[in-house]
């Protein structure tokens, strides 16, 4: 197995410029989703601040590649 060097900065900033294609499995949205609203149980985060989160991690999903489909 290959070890990748890069660090997590570099992803993002080639991704945003568009010169990267990230790949999510559908389950991921579920994922974001469960973690916001545990964190609001939890008194974390508030109801509107998680409820802002989703709604841009769901802006950005979008930019995702679905390998199922």
């Amino acid at each position: 197995m290959k070890i990748c060097q890069k660090k997590p900065s570099w992803f993002w900033r080639t991704f945003l410029r568009g010169k990267l294609d990230l790949l999510s499995p559908e389950l991921l949205v579920y994922e974001v989703g469960n973690t916001l609203w545990k964190s609001v149980k939890k008194e974390f985060i508030g109801l509107d601040e998680a409820l802002e989160k989703f709604s841009y991690f769901l802006e950005l999903e979008n930019s995702f590649d679905n390998p199922q489909s």
